[in-house]
């Protein structure tokens, strides 16, 4: 074996196998999806020029394969040793971290998030360009990872953490494995077994009873109705809206190429062109997508640009499609020497059509508002499964319209926009692709995007004897109407609600997410008739959703239901073969007993006698009982307990209410549309607050009602209405509604 360093000096590689001091031989160390290390010392390096900082270090068997690679962390410490006849003797001592160190150096550039992806392809992705990921598997999906300004190793080891797979880099090439790929067995009817070298032991982590407790979730369906007087610009809210930050995901001003971590690009003919800080397309075949899946959850604005036609053109700007199918987009048509900007919704141009003019520039936005915040479901995964929701669903609010800016007018600059599609769409996919351009034949420019999470509030309002229609909540400067701050709907004065004009703000309340899942006792594990609780936090995956939580912890209980065993096993090469973290052990010690599969998780390779290639090998393993490899969880404080309001799945399972809402109100009566029928056998519980849901509790209650539409008194100016649907055998909707009148008398 041979350990070579390059200074990076000019000397090129240089072989330091001769200087190295016999009672510090190198070691590897290999942890499971984190960076490696090497240590050794080095004596009388003669010629050889002292190790520095950021130097390259491999330590290769005589074969030239790369036991380690990686680079100094720090300059050798030197230390003196005395003197002989050539002079000052010193040792230097040597600390190396593998190739992940080079990786590391640069945070990863600003990009969206990977979403519903494999591990494979998001390592893949965050990868620069010179290394080789030939051995990079797909592995499982993972939800969604953030990578923007994160070191390369930690977004990696978190993407293996979640699929429940084993990363390395060695020599240039970067591996990603599923756990358990490669299985080793150490046994006592082994003839090469050491018994004195095997360690054993079993924590006692049994659980048959897990509560988990997640991130912030939605929770009740909530519509505010007020009225207007003309001069009122703030309305008060029933309770704080879930999810009432802005953020922005996407802002791209074309002054560079379009950036393949952003943009998806097929243009073959070339007809797609960044210049003169305009997005240009001239031509046809060509497509410009986001790069990433985008969440049809809570409130979003794109805004595609502001586009100039330079010629009668025909195409999709701004479309949001499932597959080959067009959510809704802009369907740009040729007429004549102009063009038609229409309402594309599944697929089917709907309503009138604005015809285009020389001298214009038309700002394209769609604006959707999802009956549910989060769509995605969370995987989660045991030793023996994943776990996973099913995706949430929703229906969808679109909202496309039309800015026309005469450049000759500078009035219109400050028009109202023409709506070209306000309505829902039902049952929505959870994802969509995002395609800013999908050019048969466009001839126009865009100067800008933006793609933004807006506040997860909806306000529509109508005028007496108009239709409702849609304002857009958010910063002035964007062109909203509205914005909500600490608890209030707060209109700006050029908006103002006009006297008698209804208003009505649709949001969620907020709770905390949690769930509980308990399995029957095991007497065989242990159990021993005794109930066994634990109560966590979970770290990563994140769980958004009570039902993430109740996926979490069933995965969990996979492993918590079994023994956990961890140990190490340690013997010479010529016995041990050469293992991985990552790789499971059959551990088969039925005289200590212990009969189980366990995943090594740390590998220490210690170069006792370099010459003859041979090394001491020591193995940490633990199974997922004891460590979790997937799941990340910790404790949770008391105080986060009692914020825990998990409700019992068995009876509030039914479908919430979101299309229920008020449709007239009188100074004594206010009636309510549930927005469907009631279910055979069962009907609608309105109460007065969101509890006492039973039947045989009447301390709240407004009344039981088996109609869709529902006439109840009202007592005051500010009148609650809390509504579940129920069924025959006292089950309730999972979620309620919350139906919020605040008109004069």
């Amino acid at each position: 074996m041979r350990l070579e360093i390059d200074n990076f000096d000019g000397a090129g590689v240089c072989d330091y196998t001769a200087a190295l001091e016999a009672e510090s031989r190198p070691k590897v160390v290999r942890r499971l999806n984190q960076p490696g290390t090497m240590t050794c010392a080095l004596v009388a390096l003669g010629s050889l020029a002292p190790p520095v900082t950021g130097a390259r270090v491999a330590w290769r068997r005589n074969s030239g394969d790369a036991v380690f690679t990686g680079y100094l962390v720090e300059a050798a410490q030197r230390e003196c040793l005395g003197w002989d006849e050539a002079g000052s003797v010193y040792r230097y001592r040597l600390t190396a971290a593998s190739d992940e160190a080079a990786l590391d150096r640069a945070a990863i550039a600003a990009r969206p998030r990977l979403v519903d992806r494999m591990a494979g392809a998001v390592v893949t992705a965050i990868t620069p360009a010179g290394y080789d990921t030939s051995g990079v598997e797909s592995c499982g999906m993972v939800e969604a990872i953030d990578p923007s300004l994160e070191k390369w190793s930690a977004c990696t080891a978190q993407a293996a953490d979640e699929a429940r797979a084993a990363y390395s880099v060695l020599d240039g090439k970067i591996a990603l494995r599923p756990i358990g790929e490669r299985a080793f067995t150490i046994g006592e009817s082994d003839a090469n077994f050491s018994p004195e070298q095997l360690q054993l032991q079993s924590p006692d982590k049994l659980a048959n009873d897990v509560t988990v407790a997640g991130a912030n979730e939605a929770d009740a369906y909530i519509k505010d109705y007020f009225l207007g007087d003309g001069y009122k610009l703030s309305f008060s809210l029933a309770h704080p809206p879930f999810g009432n930050q802005a953020a922005t995901l996407l802002e791209q001003e074309y002054t560079a190429p379009l950036d393949p971590a952003w943009w998806a690009v097929s243009d073959p003919n070339q007809a797609v062109s960044v210049n003169s800080g305009s997005l240009w397309a001239q031509g046809g075949g060509a497509a410009v997508a986001f790069a990433e899946k985008v969440e049809l959850g809570g409130a979003l604005q794109f805004q595609h640009g502001d586009v100039t036609f330079q010629a009668a053109s025909d195409g999709v700007i701004g479309g949001l499609y499932d597959g080959a199918n067009c959510l809704g987009g802009f369907l740009i048509a040729n007429i004549g020497s102009q063009s038609t900007i229409s309402a594309l919704v599944n697929g089917v141009v709907t309503g009138a059509a604005i015809t285009t003019q020389a001298n214009h520039r038309y700002l394209l936005t769609t604006r959707v508002y999802a009956t549910e915040a989060v769509r995605g479901a969370t995987r989660f995964r045991s030793s023996k499964e994943e776990v996973s929701a099913p995706d949430t669903a929703a229906d969808l609010r679109v909202v496309l319209e039309v800015h026309d800016v005469d450049l000759n007018n500078t009035a219109s600059l400050v028009a109202p926009a023409t709506v070209l599609f306000d309505d829902v769409i039902a049952n929505a996919p959870a994802y969509c692709s995002y395609v800013l351009l999908n050019a048969t034949d466009l001839h126009c420019s865009l100067a800008y995007t933006r793609m933004v999470k807006l506040e997860n509030v909806m306000v529509r309002s109508c005028l007496p004897g108009l239709a409702y229609r849609t304002r857009l909540v958010g910063a002035m400067m964007d062109g909203a109407e509205c914005n909500v701050s600490v608890g209030s709907l707060v209109f700006f004065s050029a908006d103002v609600p006009a006297s008698n004009e209804k208003v009505v703000a649709e949001y969620r309340s907020t709770r905390r997410a949690g769930a509980r899942s308990t399995t029957p006792l095991n007497p065989k594990e242990g159990l021993n008739g005794a109930p066994r609780s634990s109560v966590v936090e979970l770290i990563s995956p994140m769980a958004r959703t009570s039902e993430d939580c109740a996926s979490a912890a069933q995965a969990i209980l996979d492993d918590a239901t079994q023994a956990a065993w961890t140990g190490e096993y340690a013997g010479w090469s010529d016995f041990v073969p050469e293992m991985w973290p990552g790789d499971v052990v059959h551990v088969n010690a039925p005289s200590r007993g212990c009969v189980a599969d366990v995943v090594v998780r740390e590998v220490a390779i210690e170069a006792v006698d370099p010459a003859n290639e041979r090394s001491w090998y020591a193995v940490k393993f633990a199974n997922e009982a004891a460590v979790p490899i997937a799941i990340k969880t910790r404790p949770v404080t008391a105080a986060q307990v009692e914020k825990l309001e998990m409700r019992d799945p068995a009876v509030f399972a039914l479908s919430g209410l979101p299309q229920a809402q008020v449709t007239d109100v009188t100074s004594t009566s206010v009636t309510l549309d549930m927005g469907c029928d009631p279910i055979a056998s069962g009907g609608f519980e309105i109460r007065r607050s969101d509890s006492g849901w039973d039947a045989r509790i009447d301390r709240n209650l407004v009344g039981r009602f088996q109609t869709r539409v529902i006439t109840v008194p009202r007592l005051s100016r500010v009148a609650s209405y809390w509504v579940r649907q129920y069924d025959a055998t006292g089950r309730y909707s999972q979620v309620a509604t919350l139906l919020h009148v605040d008109y004069p008398l």
